[in-house]
């Protein structure tokens, strides 16, 4: 029963993000954007773009993100997150 309710815990943030991206037009496909071997200046360039979205950045393509953040508006409101269930808001 904890697991069914956890489900739908993750399958409501998931929608509320999602409705965020269409709200904010945005296309909900481009919601994660993952960063891999670049420089900082081409990924700050990058998030200044975008109006609402998860940003990852990895060292490698098979590697384990080294950040994981939320971008409204141009700008990064949540970095570093440990969690990517928490920022994705999916297991």
């Amino acid at each position: 029963m904890a697991a069914m309710m956890n489900d739908d815990v993750n399958a409501g943030r998931e929608n509320i993000i999602k409705g965020l991206c269409i709200y904010l037009n945005e296309d909900p496909a481009d919601l994660v954007q993952e960063y891999t071997d670049v420089t900082e200046a081409n990924t700050v360039s990058a998030i200044e773009t975008t109006t609402v979205g998860i940003y990852v950045v990895k060292d490698t393509p098979s590697s384990d993100y080294s950040d994981l953040g939320i971008i409204l508006e141009g700008v990064v409101v949540l970095q570093d997150i440990e969690n990517g269930s928490y920022g994705i808001g999916a297991n």
